[in-house]
This record gives C-alpha cells, structure tokens and sequence, in this order.
C-alpha cells in the first residue's frame, strides 16, 4: 500500500511553469514559445544558445521526418508488396511494399523524442525564472526588466 502514497517532493522549488506563466511578463511568455530567449536577454548566451539550438532542430526534424512518421503510424503503411508476371522475362517479380516495422520504429522514436522535447521545454522555462529573481537581488519575485 505504500506504493499508493503520494510522493512528497523532499526539495521544492519555487520555479514552476504555473508560476512563470501567472507571475512572469511578456519577456517570460514569450521565451515560452522561442526557447532560450529569455536567458539570451539575461545575459545567459550559452545556455540560451543551446535551448534555441535545440528547438530549431527539433522543429527541422518534425518538418521534414516527423509528421511523416506520426502520420504513418497509424496504417503501418498503405502498399503492399506485390506479384507482378514479367513478360519479358517469363516470371514474377516482388514490388516492394512499406515496411512496418520501420514505420512502427520511426513513429515510435519520433513520439519518444517528442515527449523529451516537451521535458526540455519545461526546463527552459525553469531555467530562465532564477535569472530574473536573481537581477531582482533575491527579492523572490520575476523580474522581466533587463
């Protein structure tokens, strides 16, 4: 029955998502969709050149591969391999069909990445909260003002 207990966090922090969003201003709102952006105004240019450089490659993936992926998932694929009679040759050729398994490799991957994707962006806005309490001198309160 211990396993039915709720987990008491042992180290809270006052950094939450809820709280960046209720307290922080646009500053903190908008490096809610452009990841990095507000470490990069506090003057966190690595960090903030990271996060960005991990959501512009996430986002050239999910363009390029990704939504195939998703979109394929559900069907495993539309063609089938087939028989075809070569005339000329006097026998049958395969025509290669989808191969599921890959479609059900790179669905799944392409969830699993999305899933760290989202880990990562709530660490982003975890990240940029200390930044503007610690402009403010520790006050305990987000500051947006560089």
């Amino acid at each position: 029955m211990e396993l039915l207990k709720k987990r008491v966090n042992e180290f809270p922090t006052p950094y939450t998502i809820k709280a960046a969003a209720a307290q922080g201003g646009p500053e903190t709102k908008l490096s809610m969709l452009v990841m990095g952006l507000g470490n990069l105004l506090h003057k966190q240019a690595a960090k903030g050149l990271v996060f960005l450089a991990v959501e512009i490659l996430y986002l050239v993936f999910m363009f390029t591969n990704g939504f195939h992926c998703l979109s394929m998932l559900p069907s495993l694929g539309s063609v089938e391999q087939e028989e075809v009679w070569n005339e000329t040759l006097q026998i049958y050729e395969y025509t290669k069909g989808d191969n599921s398994v890959l479609i059900l490799l790179y669905g799944v991957a392409t969830i699993l990445l999305t899933g760290l994707m989202i880990c990562f962006w709530a660490e982003t806005v975890r990240s940029r909260q200390p930044s503007g309490v610690i402009r403010l001198g520790g006050a305990g309160k987000l500051c947006d003002t560089v």
